[in-house]
């Protein structure tokens, strides 16, 4: 999506490394909304997504210390949208294992809950992307972003019988392998994107 339009100023190679971070963060986090809640590889991924943004954020904070600006209570809005995103996906992902028994007795409702936190997280994940316009800051780069962060967030609501076009693998290992396509795409994308900006 980002090289739908002309390259951006550069970065630096460590810039677009630690903003990388970021972008897997993204990934394993709209990797979650195709892998079921039942399956036992849901919350290992929410962790390596919580543990990317982290990453992400603590790496630039190193690379730049001049960022802790953007950590004050006047920081942009995007700021706030990703921070925002990363408390609500920890949360959520530490409101899904025993805890969840505790606090909800019937999985109906948490399932409403958790489904409604997701969408938050991705809508906020997704304009911190857009709104720091570091590498998607054109109309229809944003909204082609954002038609595809909605479908994401939508599908863990479509009806089980036709989720089989995106589950075409059985087993527990499907998680781990659609996660590993993921990052392969996100790898080469990479490369097209932040190469060209270097060089």
């Amino acid at each position: 999506m980002a090289w739908l339009t002309p390259t951006p100023a550069a970065g630096g190679w460590l810039w677009d490394f630690g903003n990388g971070l970021g972008f897997v963060a993204l990934a394993f986090i709209l990797v979650l909304s195709l892998e079921p809640g039942r399956s036992r590889l849901h919350r290992p991924l929410a962790w390596l997504a919580v543990s990317a943004a982290v990453v992400h954020g603590g790496y630039l904070l190193v690379l730049d210390a001049t960022l802790l600006e953007y950590l004050k209570p006047t920081m942009p809005p995007y700021m706030v949208a990703g921070l925002l995103a990363l408390v609500l996906l920890a949360l959520s992902t530490l409101a899904s294992g025993k805890v969840r028994r505790r606090i909800f007795p019937g999985q109906r409702a948490f399932r409403r809950l958790h489904w409604t936190l997701s969408a938050i997280v991705i809508a906020g994940a997704g304009y911190h992307v857009a709104g720091s316009a570091f590498y998607i800051n054109e109309g229809h780069q944003i909204a082609l972003v954002a038609t595809l962060l909605a479908v994401f967030a939508a599908w863990p609501r479509v009806p089980g019988p036709t989720r089989w076009m995106l589950r075409p693998y059985s087993g527990s290992s499907h998680g781990w392998l659609l996660a590993r396509r993921v990052l392969a795409v996100l790898a080469v994308v990479s490369l097209v994107l932040v190469v060209p900006r270097n060089l």
